[in-house]
């Protein structure tokens, strides 16, 4: 995943609890380790495939920024932004 949504630590802290969740089943004596590994994987991707696509998105905009025709208007119009910006400031 990219870290260009920061989503990734959040979603790491997620699978961690999830896992966690399942690992204190085979504690319990209510699961095996090959099981619950298997029900984290099998909720994993209920989540994981939304915060991909969430970090994949700034992806989007960097490139549409850095392609060659756009990237001197999108510099100026960051320019022009940032001067307003400290023109407001008080």
């Amino acid at each position: 995943m990219p870290p260009t949504g920061g989503r990734a630590a959040a979603t790491a802290v997620r699978d961690a609890d999830l896992l966690a969740t399942h690992l204190l089943d085979v504690r319990a004596g209510t699961s095996t380790i090959p099981l619950a590994v298997r029900a984290y994987e099998q909720r994993m991707p209920s989540y994981a495939v939304g915060a991909i696509r969430e970090s994949l998105a700034p992806l989007a905009w960097i490139r549409r920024l850095a392609a060659p025709r756009t990237r001197l208007p999108a510099r100026a119009g960051l320019a022009a932004l940032a001067a307003v910006r400290r023109w407001r400031r008080p």
